[in-house]
Order: structure tokens, then sequence, then C-alpha cells
């Protein structure tokens, strides 16, 4: 009897362990590594990416050193689908860290494995071949500028700097952590317990009234290489985000330092070096009033938009798609669904949403995808339904948009409950009828839950019957 209550305890042990890391696989989503494949080309980095899917979390671990290979600019890209505001969105994400070879021939990429919000990701490596050693552009890499860096007078310098000294309310801006070392500096460095300084420098530094969008550096020095004053240093870049004031309020970065070791000296004894970087701050000026509405977005956007049909039927849907782009905060803009009229219904949008974070930039895209049902025949200026305004901080003045598309309608006046149509006679019959009042159901986290507390309960009562037995 007590042997089949063991076999039956270990079969719900390990059923409950495979639920359970089931369990913590949705939340975390899944991850994998994919490598760039083929020769690298001149001019062109190798790449090693990490795609998650199902999660917005983005801990990762640290991606590998590469020997012949410096680490360049990490890409972080986020894809946002959502369809209505009850869904839940789908995420994927992709961090790609690039580096550059220093010669051409074959490398070898041993196995190496990865944590990826929690989970360990492996890969197996493989085989890159360089054709010719790539030259490098200045374009791409070499970002700083005497302005920046007033300490380029030094040999070796620590560096926490602003993109920007003044910037608007909404306004981003660009805070990077760096060390910079001449390439004629004779003595070597070490990084002296990197995680620990840099953990308590993004504490001190990290504005408490702003956005922030980061570049997903964490901790993994990229190497940029840059001319100042004429001298050739190779800066490490710590840490990089990009930063948007919420308020009128302006930022104090205090003044920081770090800690390097150098390396050891005749006496095998091992020196600290500390490297001091001065305070500064970044001004916030408040935005001009606005002369019409407007949804907060600041940045530099333009807009494209497309109809699926120009000539519809009454009662037939048909598809129009907003694309907002540009440099700037994505989070502000929206688009609020247009009150339908007599002549034409329109329904929420599906909303995606595209994130570069690349070279202390941020890239955003977001598309607004609207089904409409035209009602009367006869122009439909969609003018009328569609407008947008964004404050360009460039320019200094807002910047208005609304639709210059027209779709002609023909057929009978119908209303909502009798359109028909390929599409919107499936998708829309009854939708007013519906009740938006209820409050959205996850039956499948339900399920989840139930089910993770009755195997919790038979977990304990296995246990307990098993004690029960050995005292029996």
């Amino acid at each position: 009897m007590l042997t089949n209550q063991k076999q039956i305890y270990l079969i719900f042990c390990i059923f409950f362990w495979l639920f359970s890391a089931d369990f913590s696989t949705a939340k975390s989503g899944t991850a994998r590594i994919v490598l760039a494949t083929g020769n690298v080309p001149p001019g062109s980095p190798f790449t090693i990416t990490v795609t998650i899917e199902g999660s917005d979390q983005r801990e990762y671990d640290r991606f590998p050193d590469i020997a012949g290979m410096s680490r360049r600019s990490i890409i972080t890209t986020t894809a946002t689908t959502q369809q209505g505001a009850a869904a839940s969105p789908k995420v994927v994400q992709q961090i790609t860290q690039q580096y550059l070879p220093e010669r051409s021939g074959l490398f070898r990429i041993p196995p190496f494995s990865m944590v990826i919000n929690g989970q360990p990701v492996s890969s197996p490596g493989g085989l890159v071949t360089v054709s010719s050693a790539p030259a490098e552009t200045e374009t791409d890499f070499a970002e700083a500028t005497d302005d920046l860096l007033p300490e380029s007078r030094t040999s070796v310098f620590f560096s926490v700097r602003s993109s920007r000294s003044r910037v608007y309310v909404g306004q981003g801006f660009t805070l990077s952590i760096g060390l910079f070392v001449a390439e004629d500096y004779p003595a070597v460095l070490n990084f002296y317990q990197l995680n620990t300084q840099l953990a308590r420098l993004v504490r001190q530094l990290r504005p408490a009234n702003c956005w922030e969008e980061n570049m997903g550096i964490q901790g993994q020095p990229q190497q940029i290489p840059v001319r100042i004053g004429g001298r050739e240093f190779l800066e490490y870049r710590l840490f990089e985000a990009v930063y948007y004031p919420l308020t009128r309020q302006d930022i104090r970065f205090p003044a920081t330092a770090l800690t390097m070791q150098l390396d050891a000296r005749s006496d095998g004894n091992t020196g600290l070096q500390t490297y001091p970087s001065a305070g500064f701050s970044v001004s916030v000026g408040p935005l001009p009033a606005r002369t019409s509405p407007g949804t907060g977005a600041v940045g530099r956007f333009r807009v494209q938009e497309n109809v699926s049909n120009p000539s519809v039927a009454t009662g037939q849907s048909f598809t129009y798609e907003i694309s907002i782009s540009g440099e700037g905060n994505p989070a502000p803009i929206d688009l609020p669904t247009p009150t339908p009229d007599a002549f034409v219904e329109v329904y929420p949008p599906e909303i995606e949403q595209n994130i570069i974070r690349r070279r202390g930039r941020v890239e955003a895209r977001k598309t607004f995808r609207y089904q409409l049902i035209a009602r009367r025949a006869g122009p439909l200026e969609l003018g009328r339904y569609f407008r947008w305004s964004h404050f360009d901080p460039e320019q200094r003045r807002y910047i208005g948009w609304r639709s210059g598309l027209k779709v002609e309608a023909s057929g009978a006046t119908v209303t909502n409950a009798t359109a028909t149509g390929a599409s919107g006679d499936q998708l829309f019959r009854d939708l007013e009828q519906r009740s938006t009042t209820e409050p959205y159901i996850d039956f499948r986290r339900l399920l989840v839950s139930a089910a993770n507390i009755l195997l919790t309960v038979m977990f304990l009562g296995l246990i307990f019957i098993s004690i029960r037995g050995k005292r029996g």
C-alpha cells in the first residue's frame, strides 16, 4: 500500500512540476537565440539576436564574448498588436547584439547559454566567415564630440552626459554613461565589480519624473571608437537610455565616479583608480499653449494613411489604416474612435506598435486599423472623422493633420442592424445589441489559477496520506 502511495505521489509531483514550468513559461514568454548565418560582408557587423514572444519583460543575461570580435551597439525592437481594449496584447521583442570582427577569416562561436526572463536558453553556436576585415564608418559609431566631452584632454576619463541641455516636456534626451580610454594609453584597465557599480550609478542618476526607453546595454560594455581633439579613443559605453520628462521640473544629475582596476604591477599587487564625472542639469520647459486639440505627443512624426477600397457599397465594411511614425515617445500617440453618425459606423481599431531602440535614438511606428461601414450613398470624407496633432520641438510649433482620403459609397441607405457585406456581415452583426458593461473575463487565466489551486490541494493531500501511511 505504501509503495503504491509513493508511486502516485511521484506521478503527481512530476505532473505538478510540469504544470508549474508551463505556467512560468506562460508568464515569461518563449525565447530563442538566433545567430546570423552566412558570410559577414565588409562594413557589416555579425549579430546574435534574442527573440522573446508573449511577454513584455526584457530581462536577459550577458551576451557571449567572441574572440576576435568587439561589441558594438545593442538594438532592441518591440512589436505589440492589440485587437480592442479588452483583448490581451500580443508582444514580440528582439534584442540584437552587434559584433565587429577585428580580422578576416573563420570564427567559431562555441555553444553558450543565456538566462532570459528567468529561463535558461541555449544556443549550439556555429561558424562565421568574415571575407574581409570590415572598415567601420564614423557615421555608425563615432557619436561623441568635443562639445559633449570637455574632459578629452586626459587619456582616461569617465563621462555621464546628456544629448541635450534643454528640452520641452515630453521631448526626449539621451543619457549615456561611458569610460573613454585613449588608444595610446600604456596601462591596462579592468572593470572592477561592474554590475554592482553600475546598479548604484543608475539608481543615483535615473530621474523619477521621466518615461524611460532603455537601450538594453545592461552592463555589457559596448566598444565605440571615437576621435576627440585629434586623438583616437575607445569608449566603453556602460548604460544608455532615452528619457522623456513628464512634468515641468528641471532634472539634476549628481556627480558620480567609476572605479577601475589597474593590471597587476610588478610586485604582484593590483591597484584601484577612481575616475569622477561632474554633475549637470537638464532644463525642462513648458509646451506652448495649444491652438487645437491634441494628444500630447512630442517629437518628429509623419502620418501615412491607406484605405482598402475607395468605392464601397453601403452596408459593406472596409479597412482604413493610419500609420504614425518618427522619432519620439510612442506612448502618448493615440487616435480616439470617432463617434458614429448617420453616414458611417466606425469600430474600435486594431493597434500595432513597433519601437526600435538603437544608438541613443527611439524610433516608433504606431498603426491604427479601423473597420468602417458606410450607411448612406455619396462621398464619405474621412477628414471629418480622423485628425491628429503633435508638437514638433525642432520647429517649436504644433503640427496638425487630418485625413485627405475620400470613399465613394453607393447603394440604399442602411442602418447598422441591417449592415451586410463580404466581411462586415459576420464581423459586426448584432454588435450594438451586445453588452459592453460586463467586465472582461480571461477564462484561460481563471482555468490556470483553478488548476493550480487543485494541484496544490492534491499535493498537500498526498503528503498527508504519506505521513499517515508511515505512522500506520
